[in-house]
């Protein structure tokens, strides 16, 4: 039985399609074996064509899933070069970061090299990446090591500091704070530092908040001294100063302690004051007393005010009216030896003018003559 004519025409075209479609499939083969991707594909392609136009399905099956294979090669070899330009800069950076001993920074980069590249089989035989990746692990398990051993020490000093800070123990706290400060020096540790950083900005808020404390007990100490002493208005400069402090720092419980001070002061100058004019007064007398010979009440008066001034420190008016005491019994001495002089001269006086009386010229003579002898010594001795 023979075919019709348009039948068997038809399978001539198909014997000669799937003849070329075979000599495609050895070229689009060389051409992907040589490394031309770009040509095997377009070859698939063709056959593709070809064998859509004598519906072989199994054909083109085959070609799409060799042209999937061809792209997904494509994609690993372009991957290949992204990892070498990758991996430069990372040596780069690597080398950098390690030298500046910034080696968390340094494991970051690799970790991450790792994870992007982590599906990728295939690597260069060219690249060292294998060496770097083991340099960088023994780096890091030295460092993981050492830092370790850092917060291994710091740890008990951590719990002491905290400990000291909230019973406010500022000599525990900054000794605690020196033994771990050669420890952080050498801590990488960005978490840990930070805490370690806030413990010790916590430190220099409560040593500030103590400084200011001891200067204002001190300070009050000074301005008891200085009112002890009378100096009144270095006293009330002072407070005024303490109180300054106290309300720009805060420290209400020192605001009564204040109040009590300022009265204090207040009171004692009042006092003080007080005791001034009594001098004052008492020096009014003294110079009364002079004027009317009451030697003994000025002498008296005199030593009252030297009394006051030695309660208030006024040691120039204890060796002024110690000094004045001396002058005024001096004179006491100087009028007594007067008065028994001038008692003396009246006596011999009446006698001498009784002997006159009498006639007994010479007994008067004497007697007058012993007047003189009296007064010229009395006037040499002065």
């Amino acid at each position: 039985m023979s075919l019709e004519p348009e039948r068997l025409e038809d399978r001539k075209k198909k014997i000669i399609i799937i003849s070329e479609i075979d000599e495609l499939k050895v070229i689009a083969n060389n051409h992907y074996l040589m490394g031309k991707y770009d040509d095997a594909i377009k070859t698939a392609k063709e056959i593709i064509d070809h064998a859509k136009k004598v519906e072989m399905n199994s054909i083109i099956r085959e070609q799409e899933k060799f042209i999937t294979n061809i792209y997904q090669i494509i994609e690993k070899e372009d991957q290949k070069s992204f990892i070498v330009d990758d991996f430069e800069d990372l040596k780069i950076i690597f080398e950098e970061l390690s030298n500046n001993k910034r080696f968390e920074e340094a494991h970051g980069v690799v970790e991450k090299f790792k994870q992007k590249y982590d599906k990728i089989i295939e690597l260069s035989p060219n690249l060292s990446i294998k060496e770097l990746f083991e340099e960088e692990q023994k780096i890091w398990n030295r460092y993981s090591t050492e830092q370790n051993k850092i917060k291994s020490q710091l740890e008990p000093l951590e719990i002491q500091l905290e400990s000291y800070l909230s019973t406010n123990n500022v000599i525990l706290s900054r000794e605690t704070l020196q033994k771990a400060k050669p420890l952080l020096k050498n801590l990488k540790n960005t978490a840990l530092l930070e805490r370690w950083g806030t413990m010790e900005a916590m430190f220099t808020e409560l040593k500030t908040s103590y400084d200011f404390r001891e200067e204002i007990e001190n300070s009050m100490e000074e301005i008891t001294k200085l009112t002890d002493e009378y100096k009144f208005d270095e006293a009330k400069k002072l407070l005024n100063s303490i109180n300054q402090i106290i309300e720009e720092k805060s420290f209400p419980d020192y605001q009564k302690e204040l109040k009590i001070k300022e009265r204090s002061i207040l009171d004692a100058e009042q006092k003080y004051n007080k005791l001034i004019k009594d001098i004052e007064s008492l020096e009014n007398l003294i110079e009364q007393n002079i004027k009317n010979f009451l030697f003994n009440d000025a002498i008296n008066n005199c030593k009252q005010i030297i009394k006051i001034s030695r309660f208030i420190g006024k040691l120039n008016y204890v060796d002024k009216y110690s000094k004045y005491i001396a002058d005024i019994e001096s004179k006491i001495e100087a009028y007594d030896k007067f008065e028994n002089l001038r008692g003396n001269l009246i006596s011999m006086n009446k006698e001498a003018l009784s002997a006159l009386d009498k006639g007994d010229f010479s007994l008067a003579l004497n007697k007058f003559k012993e007047i003189r002898e009296k007064l010229v010594n009395f006037t040499k001795t002065r």
